[in-house]
């Protein structure tokens, strides 16, 4: 398993400066996905919240174990969870290299969840969920795949 490196990130601002500075910056990688693929991946995510593009999976499995993984990564007591396989919407295409507007959506999507008042729509993997308590989710999922990637120093 990669060493991942250790990140404290407590809001949507603090994630979109470290997507930036790694946009900005060199930095290698620990996992599988480089920053563009893990923008890309971000943003599919982000967009299931704001825009509701996804079916919701059962009630019961949302009230059951959706809630309980939802407290779990919210709480942060869940930290580099490895190879779980995503949706297979949410996998970002192979590439090698970034792609700046990969990179760029992300950012942009990232602003729209922070500014994001209106309520959202009826989430598919949990019950109930305020908009805060949501960016929370989203802040700690991008705080765990941004560890795979280390600012080099130079």
């Amino acid at each position: 398993m990669p060493k991942l490196r250790r990140l404290k990130l407590e809001s949507l601002d603090q994630v979109i400066d470290e997507v930036t500075r790694l946009r900005d910056h060199p930095y290698s990688r620990g996992g599988q996905w480089n920053l563009s693929q893990l923008c890309e991946h971000l943003t599919g995510t982000m967009r299931i919240g704001l825009d509701g593009s996804v079916k919701p999976f059962p009630w019961l499995l949302r009230a059951t174990l959706g809630n309980l993984m939802f407290w779990l990564f919210a709480s942060r007591v869940v930290r580099g969870v490895n190879g779980m396989k995503t949706l297979p919407q949410l996998e970002p295409a192979p590439s090698e290299a970034d792609d700046p507007e990969a990179i760029e959506r992300c950012l942009s999507t990232l602003r729209e969840a922070r500014d994001r008042r209106e309520p959202l729509p009826p989430y598919p993997f949990t019950t109930s969920i305020t908009n805060d308590r949501w960016r929370q989710m989203m802040v700690v999922h991008s705080q765990h795949h941004l560890e795979f990637l280390k600012p080099i120093a130079g």
